[in-house]
């Protein structure tokens, strides 16, 4: 299974080269900017060929929702994403997760 964080400065190359490292890397879960869910579902419906699951480090709005869910993809808050895995995370990752997102977001 492919796992895939696409920062900020994939995306300023548009969506075609977001495109391309979804589908050639045959990516399922991609991490993302809350900002920059919009450039993902661009790649819509080629990158769906691979792509089940989309993570968003922050909120989703409604509309981004419905968008993902209707090419049969599902998408999670940070939040939501880490109450889905706490069972089987231990506390110590989670912690280690959320203090790394802490220092991304400063710089």
């Amino acid at each position: 299974m492919a796992c895939c964080h696409l920062p900020s400065t994939s995306m300023a190359v548009g969506a075609g080269a977001v495109e391309f490292v979804l589908c050639h890397a045959e990516v399922q879960i991609a991490f993302v900017e809350e900002k920059k869910i919009g450039e993902i579902l661009k790649t819509f419906p080629n990158a769906t060929k691979f792509l089940k699951t989309i993570v968003s480090f922050g909120k989703v709005n409604p509309e981004h929702k419905e968008k993902v869910e209707e090419n049969g993809l599902s998408i999670y808050s940070w939040e939501e994403f880490l109450q889905l895995v706490g069972l089987s995370l231990p506390n110590q990752i989670v912690d280690g997760i959320n203090a790394l997102l802490q220092v991304n977001s400063v710089m």
